[in-house]
């Protein structure tokens, strides 16, 4: 249904250079109308903004400018990695800058190797620096299966209840 993905494109870059590749122009009203009617089917609608809070959409607005014309609670998705503390923290900044809610982090481990001392202190100095709770990390796999275990105990603490 194209309510679910108002704007696909083929180039993975941000909504503004892939809109602009395929000389196609993103609409945020467009944005805003598909969640409204996705809000009137669903008890529920989750949103996933593409490449991070201040991307472009387009040539005045970023992902968290729609994020809070929908007032949505935001989840900020973290690679753990080398440069995720600055990452997390400018982000949680940006986010609050503007008023909006962040409901927790998640670190999301994208590559098999990295320094374990960097790995395992980001969240904690993460969580310290922010007060913004953790929810958990997603390990390195190619299994989703793995993938899914693992996200399980996560999915419960962002909707507790269901």
């Amino acid at each position: 249904e194209k309510d679910r993905c108002p704007y696909l494109f083929k180039l993975a870059a941000s909504p503004h250079l892939a809109a602009r590749e395929e000389k196609r122009k993103i609409d945020k009203s467009k944005i805003t109308a598909s969640f409204g009617k996705l809000q009137k089917k669903f008890k529920l609608v989750l949103v996933e903004g593409a490449g991070g809070a201040l991307v472009p959409v387009n040539g005045k607005a970023t992902m968290i400018d729609i994020a809070r014309e929908l007032r949505l609670k935001v989840l900020i998705v973290a690679a753990n990695k080398l440069g995720a503390v600055n990452h997390c923290l400018l982000t949680a900044e940006a986010i609050r800058h503007r008023g909006l809610e962040i409901s927790g982090i998640v670190f999301n481990r994208l590559e098999k190797t990295g320094s374990s001392a960097v790995l395992n202190d980001n969240p904690g100095i993460v969580s310290k620096f922010t007060g913004i709770r953790i929810l958990g990390e997603l390990p390195y796999s190619r299994d989703i299966g793995e993938l899914c275990r693992a996200f399980e105990p996560i999915g419960r603490k962002i909707l507790p209840g269901r």
